[in-house]
C-alpha cells in the first residue's frame, strides 16, 4: 500500500500538488483527505492489492474487502503520539449491516481499533492493562463514510463524516504495544484476532465487509 511519511520538503511539494488540482474536481474527489503538515501517515490504498479488488475511490481508488480478506499497511505505530487522530474513507458492502460483529481498521493490540457491534460504532485506544474507548450509535451512509477516531484536549473522541458522535473525558497519549510481534502496533484492514476486546465482551476474531480509501494519522485533533 502506498505511505506518505512527514518531511518537512515533501510537506511542501504535497500542499503545491493538491492545491493545483491533482485530487480532481467531482464531488468525491473534492472531499478527499490531504497530506499536510500535521501527517506522520497517510496510505492512499490505489495499489494493486493482494486481496480484495481496486474500486472507485474518494481519492483514485479505493479498495474493496468481503469478509475473510485482509489488508496490512505500511503504517507501523512504534512511537508514542501525545495527541493525535486516525481517520479513514469506508463505504459499508451490501452483508455489512447483517447484524454481525465487523472490524474496520486497527492494530492487533486494539491500541489503535475501530469495529461495530450491536448497532454500536468503537473506536479502542488500549495502553497497558488497560482499555479505553469511546463508542456511538452506528449510523453510515451508504455511501462513503469519514470515520476518525482521536485524542487531545482532555478527551478521547469519535467522529463520523465531520461531526463527533461521542467523546469522553481522556489526558492520554497513544502509546504503543511492547508486544512487538509483527501485527502488534501495525494498522491491519479488515482483519482483528479476539485480542484486547474483553473489555466490550468480544472475545471472537473479526472479519469486514466493505471499501476503504485515504487513511491518514496526524498529531493534531482535527475535529
Amino acid at each position: 500500500m502506498s505511505l506518505k511519511i512527514l518531511a518537512p520538503v515533501f510537506a511542501i511539494e504535497a500542499l503545491f500538488l493538491f492545491g493545483c488540482g491533482m485530487l480532481g474536481s467531482d464531488s468525491e474527489s473534492s472531499r478527499a483527505l490531504v497530506f499536510d503538515q500535521a501527517t506522520l501517515y497517510m496510505a492512499e490504498l490505489d495499489e494493486v492489492p493482494v486481496e480484495g479488488v481496486l474500486v472507485p475511490g474518494v481519492s483514485g481508488k479505493g479498495l474493496s474487502l468481503s469478509e475473510g480478506q485482509s489488508a496490512s499497511l505500511d503504517i507501523v505505530l512504534n512511537d508514542s503520539i501525545p495527541v493525535g487522530t486516525v481517520e479513514f474513507w469506508f463505504k459499508p458492502g451490501e452483508d455489512f449491516f447483517d447484524g454481525a460483529p465487523r472490524t474496520l481498521l486497527g492494530n492487533d493490540g486494539s491500541r489503535i481499533h475501530f469495529f461495530v457491534k450491536n448497532d454500536e460504532l468503537i473506536f479502542q485506544k488500549n495502553h497497558t492493562g488497560v482499555h479505553y474507548f469511546v463508542k456511538g450509535l452506528l449510523d453510515l451512509d451508504s455511501g462513503w463514510n469519514l470515520i476518525a477516531g482521536q485524542w487531545g484536549n482532555d478527551s478521547l473522541s469519535l467522529a463520523v463524516n465531520g461531526k463527533v458522535i461521542a467523546s469522553i473525558p481522556h489526558s492520554f497519549g497513544y502509546v504503543p504495544s511492547t508486544r512487538f510481534t509483527d501485527d502488534s502496533n501495525r494498522i491491519l484492514i479488515g482483519i482483528k484476532s479476539s485480542c484486547c476486546m474483553e473489555a466490550l465482551l468480544q472475545y471472537e476474531s473479526l472479519s469486514t465487509s466493505g471499501a476503504f480509501d485515504q487513511v491518514r494519522v496526524s498529531n493534531k485533533v482535527r475535529y
